[in-house]
């Protein structure tokens, strides 16, 4: 116990706080053994008490003694304090627990009563506790073990207590080695018994005392010792595969965003690894070190953790890593990373252990392997298998590295290449980038007749550059001025580059003599090189040559696919200036055009592209940034990129300092982010941060780019939960006020597209932003225009949106767009805000005014269903308005209405039949549409699969069939049309089931239809639906085209309209006598009278003449009475609806009188039983006398 516990005295004068570690905790688990069996096993020992009391800050309190069973017996109890009745030998108690102070806590700890675990303000007492023997804190950690925190009880008492020794045995034996205490204490205890007389024995003993507990003390201690060897011995020695490890478990909680991430970043400081695994210089390996890795927090500054053989440290960041001594035992050294980042950052001690964090991290990295595991990833699977069965086998490379690669870029690469490797010669610790550093898992496809090049064959057309892998390397070279980097200027410019690229063209030169030539059969370049790679360029010239008997199919190509391969061969030269030259050159071709493409893929340019954004030279990488997102034009070409992992690079690339590089980069992404797969890649990796912060810069190129990769990522939906979290809002918002029409283009993309989110929809229009998207309705820009109402069309779902638009004069604009759209996307876009703005009634009066209907039902013919669509709906929502009925009318835009009922798109049959059922309210429409044979049409769709179908039908066959003459003969003329009306009654839609009772109630006025009806079980149908489907059926989510066909206002609720449609209905085929007995039959009654609790008057009414028809009945009319409807008509009679009251009124006479009938028929029963007594009591007396 002395050199276990106060070998670490150190350690707590420094942390004030024993660590966590595995040894540690054996330590403290050995411990609280040792005390708790220490009583049983040497009671004598046990109650020899201490030089100084054991004290420290304890989670017991006088709650924890009270539960003991013979707490009565060894503890005496007072407000403040609890002390053990038995005392030492100075008087004090072996045990005291007082009362420090009182403070105020929200508790959530398993340990305190049940009252106490909900997250309120409580009163908590904080106590200390002292303990003087072996046999009192052997019974604390009891009860302490009883209440569940024994171990954090250990802790505490030896962290308040840290050196054990002397508080047991006083500071004598503290002062001496743990080895000589013992000597030391018998050679005392020989000296006392020597001079000791009879009378003072028991000091002797109390020192006889001291020397056993002395030796009980050193084989603990030697225990414990064993104890922490085999820990230690177990221990794995810190070395560069456990950093890698640690280091990529830290990664896992690093990120942009501090909502989801503990760390900002982590990463080594060194690439270059030498071949014992250390990245550390040799002179800094001989102290140890194996590594640097640079820590990033969010709230402390940046530093540098060095990874020493004996433990983690940390120096500040930006200093040099040779400037600290490793040998120096003053340094405090953690076991682990996360040990020292948690002293070094609260922020991360505080979030590392939560479950979100690494809840997000399981979430991005699953989402990370679906899109391997699924079809896609299978089919991409099968397709390299496939490659590797036609490509040829990879060559022999010499055991001696060559000067340059010989990897021919049809030839598989290894599969797992290392990222970096070493030169011969002067060149060991530089790093080096290969050619197939980006994925070499994916090869470059090429003809499959390809030969692979001789063993020993020193060609440069390989599949890596030797400028990229170090070619130049050890070479001193003078840097020499480029169009690129011109003098004075850090930043891209892109007129710089094209004026070098058209002096290239022109047959300018940079390094070396540059000859174009034009006399070969196929067009190309040639470059004069040195002799090394003049002659590796002959040599691959001639496998060209011998290859073309065999290339017969590409004997057709243009002569754009030579010449792009001429100049892949040569960005695969190595040399950089001849990189530079065909990167420009490139630009110069149609690289959308097929055959370009088709000669990127055979020759692996992608994969060459991809590596020169890894090779750090800002020349390269600008240049093939512009290649690839041309590149990026064809769909194939963007999911070739992702596949070759090449996405990741441009994502990292738009943090760059140098602004322009990081606004191409952006460009290049918005170029490549139209799938699915693509835009979850940008976000996993922290590309929607990066983009947003792009929008933060004072240049308007960078916030262009920005908005453009948003823009594009900004299609899915949890990108767009990415882009709100960023903060981006307030951002599009100042931007939206730009004059730039370049800019504002993809900042309102943006808009239109997060617009389909609510709380998106609430944030824009809480930044004010509406006035803004309103005052580009009137640009120049149709583009711009475009989007703007696209914007609308998603805003406006919201109805404080259309009060907006009205507001800022958005109506007049939204309709002068209309003659003047040239594309469908602009007439698509204007009509849909059109038709979502005339959902307010003020709007519609205002589009009416700006001649908006007229010109909209001019557009019904020779349009898209898209448009058609839109167009429908508008009129539809305008349809609601009696002038703008007239108008639709007198244009002539009922005749193409009904032709669109024969259509088969599903969105369009939806606005059409509303428009249809509102048009029905007008006569003189309703007349025309019967003229166009409309009701049959409509009829018809009654056998629709959509539901919003067949309710806006029914709805529009009621004001028809209301007015239209003979309409009941032509209902029966529909063969089956009324058996599939009654099937109707059957469906789950609650707007449906209220369309149909609706024209239940219209069909059941004429007496044969409703026998018909009846026949086909309408009744039983109808009272099924009292009792089940009124109070329970909700309706379904509404999709943005979807209008409630109930009349806006009229009913409280659709449960309530459907009340009123099903009551109208049974008292409409009530009209029969037999189906009022049936209704009470099918238990229709009891449910019925619920429907009088509707609030809604319109029900009560239609309910009360409903019960009215059916109290006809006098079983109805019991059931009625034992459902307490008396209370409840009595109610409604005081009010001030006449109709209402009249029916209810019948309905409570009709029940009166059969209770009055029911009454006369017992009084009657009664009067003949008194008479046939009497009758038999004058027969007795008669017999008797």
């Amino acid at each position: 116990m002395g050199a276990s516990v106060s070998a670490r005295a150190d350690d707590l004068e420094r942390n004030k706080k024993l660590d966590f570690s595995p040894r540690t905790t054996e330590l403290l688990d050995d411990l609280i053994a040792f005390v708790q069996n220490f009583s049983a096993e040497y009671p004598r020992e046990a109650k020899v008490p201490f030089d100084r009391p054991f004290q420290w800050r304890t989670k017991l309190t006088d709650m924890h003694f009270e539960k003991q069973a013979d707490c009565n017996e060894r503890f005496n109890f007072s407000e403040s304090s609890i002390t053990s009745k038995m005392k030492t030998a100075g008087g004090d108690p072996c045990i005291l627990l007082s009362k420090v102070e009182d403070i105020m806590m929200r508790i959530k700890l398993r340990h305190y009563k049940k009252a106490f675990r909900d997250n309120t303000l409580h009163m908590v007492s904080v106590y200390d506790i002292q303990c003087w023997t072996f046999d009192s804190l052997g019974y604390v950690l009891k009860v302490a073990a009883a209440a569940g925190f024994a171990s954090d009880e250990a802790r505490a008492c030896v962290e308040a207590n840290p050196d054990p020794i002397t508080n047991i045995l006083g500071k004598g034996f503290a002062t001496m080695g743990h080895g000589s205490a013992l000597l030391a204490t018998h050679e005392r205890l020989q000296r006392e018994r020597a001079r000791t007389d009879a009378n003072q024995s028991g000091e002797v003993e109390q020192l006889d005392d001291k020397f056993r507990l002395t030796l009980l003390l050193n084989s603990l201690d030697i225990k414990l010792l064993k104890s922490s060897v085999q820990t230690l011995g177990r221990q794995v020695r810190i070395n560069p595969e456990l950093i890698d490890r640690e280091l990529e478990l830290i990664k896992m909680y690093t990120g942009e965003s501090r909502t989801v991430s503990c760390l900002a970043a982590a990463q080594y400081t060194e690439d270059y690894i030498f071949q014992n695994g250390c990245r550390a210089p040799p002179w800094q390996q001989t102290k140890g070190d194996i590594c640097y890795i640079s820590i990033k927090p969010f709230d402390a500054p940046e530093f540098i953790i060095v990874a020493n053989i004996a433990g983690f440290f940390s120096i500040p960041g930006g200093s040099s890593c040779a400037d600290h001594d490793s040998a120096d035992e003053s340094i405090v050294k953690h076991p682990t990373m996360i040990a020292l980042i948690k002293t070094m950052s609260s922020y991360f001690d505080a979030n590392i252990g939560k479950e979100e964090f690494s809840k997000g991290y399981q979430k991005r990295l699953m989402e990370t392997v679906e899109e391997d595991s699924g079809k896609k990833g299978l089919a991409r699977a099968q397709e390299k298998s496939d490659l590797r069965q036609r490509d040829p086998p990879p060559p022999k490379f010499p055991d001696k590295p060559l000067k340059t690669a010989t990897l021919d870029p049809g030839v598989i690469s290894p599969p797992h290449p290392s990222p970096t490797s070493t030169r011969p010669g002067g060149n060991k610790g530089k790093k080096v980038t290969t050619a197939t550093s980006v994925d070499a898992r994916k090869p470059a496809t090429t003809s499959s007749r390809r030969k692979p090049p001789p063993t020993g064959d020193k060609s440069p057309v390989n599949g890596s550059s030797p400028y990229l892998d170090g070619g130049d390397i050890g070479r001193e070279e003078t840097p020499q001025p480029t169009m690129f980097s011109p003098p004075g200027q850090q930043l891209y410019n892109e007129d710089a580059f094209e004026a070098l690229h058209r002096r290239i063209m022109a047959g300018g030169s940079l390094r070396g003599s540059l000859v174009f030539s034009r006399s070969r059969p196929r067009p190309g370049y040639e470059i004069d090189l040195d002799a090394d790679e003049a002659s590796g360029e002959s040599s691959s010239d001639e496998e060209e040559e011998a290859d073309v008997g065999e290339k017969e199919d590409l004997s057709e190509m243009p002569a754009d696919y030579w010449d792009m391969q001429e100049m892949l061969k040569v960005l695969k030269s190595g040399n950089k200036s001849a990189t530079l030259i065909s990167l420009c050159a490139m630009r110069d071709f149609s690289l959308t055009s097929e055959a370009c493409q088709m000669a990127v893929v055979e020759l692996g340019g992608v994969t060459v592209l991809l590596n020169l954004l890894a090779s750090g030279d800002r020349e390269c990488t600008i240049g093939s940034l512009m290649v690839l997102k041309q590149l990026a034009s064809s769909r194939a070409m963007r999911q070739r990129i992702v596949d070759l992992k090449g996405l990741p690079l441009m994502v990292s690339l738009m943090s760059n300092d140098d602004k322009a590089m990081a606004a191409l980069a952006a460009e290049t992404v918005s170029h490549i982010a139209w799938f699915t797969r693509a835009r979850r890649i940008v976000r996993h990796y922290g590309g929607i941060c990066k983009l947003v912060r792009l929008l933060e810069e004072e240049d308007e190129n960078m916030n262009r780019a920005g908005a453009v990769g948003l823009w594009s990522c900004s299609i899915s939906t949890k990108n767009k939960s990415a882009i709100l979290n960023a903060g981006a809002i307030q951002l599009l918002g100042r931007h939206l006020k730009s004059e730039h029409q370049q800019l504002l283009i993809p900042v309102i993309g943006i808009l239109q597209e997060c617009a389909s989110q609510k709380r998106f929809r609430a944030l824009i229009r809480a930044e004010g932003m509406i006035p803004d998207i309103v005052s580009h309705l009137n640009s120049s820009n149709q583009e711009l225009q475009r989007l703007a109402c696209n914007a609308i069309f998603r805003c406006a779902e919201d109805e404080e949106v259309r009060q907006l638009v009205r507001k800022y004069d958005g109506i007049a604009p939204l309709t002068a767009i209309i003659p003047h759209a040239s594309t469908v996307e602009l007439l698509t876009a204007v009509t849909g805000a059109i038709w979502i703005c005339a959902r307010d009634d003020e709007n519609t009066v205002l589009f009416r005014k700006n001649k908006a209907v007229d010109q909209l039902v001019a557009l019904l013919t020779n349009q898209p269903e898209a448009v058609l669509v839109n167009i429908v709906g508008a009129l539809s929502e305008f349809a609601k308005d009696a002038d703008s009925r007239t108008i639709i009318r007198k244009a002539g835009g009922i005749v193409p209405l009904v032709q669109m009922l024969t259509g088969t798109n599903v969105m369009l049959l939806i606005n059409v039949t509303l428009a249809v059922s509102r048009l029905g309210e007008d006569l003189d429409c309703i007349t025309a549409i019967d003229k166009l044979d409309g009701i049959r049409f409509l009829w018809s769709l009654l056998k629709s699969q959509n539901e919003l179908v067949k309710a806006n039908s029914l709805k529009a066959l009621c004001p028809l069939l209301e007015n239209v003459k003979e309409a009941a003969r032509m209902i029966r003329s529909f063969v089956g049309g009324l058996e599939l009306v009654i099937n109707l009654l059957k469906s789950d839609n609650i707007h449906v089931l209220s369309s149909v009772c609706k024209l239940i109630t219209r069909i059941a006025i004429d007496e044969e239809n409703l026998a018909v009806m009846t026949d086909h079980g309408v009744v039983p149908l109808l009272a099924n639906l009292t009792s089940s489907h009124y109070a329970y059926i909700k309706p379904k989510k509404e999709m943005p085209w979807d209008v409630k066909p109930r009349v806006p206002g009229k009913f409280l609720s659709d449960q309530d309209e459907l009340r009123y449609r099903l009551a109208e209905a049974i008292a409409r085929c009530c009209n029969w006598d037999q189906n009022r007995v049936t209704f009470g039959q099918c238990r229709a009654v009891s449910p019925l009278v619920t429907f009088l609790d509707s609030k809604d008057k319109h029900v009560q009414q239609a309910t009360c003449v409903a019960l009215y028809h059916l109290s006809r009945d006098g079983n109805n009319s019991i059931a009625m009475h034992q459902k307490d409807v008396v209370q409840r008509l009595l109610k409604l009679i005081g009010g001030g609806d006449v109709v209402l009251q009249d029916f209810a009124a019948g309905c409570i006479r009709n029940i009166r009188l059969l209770a009055v009938a029911n009454e006369q028929s017992d009084m009657e029963k009664a009067r003949l039983q008194r008479s046939s007594r009497k009758s038999s009591n004058g027969a007795l007396v008669s017999a008797s006398t």
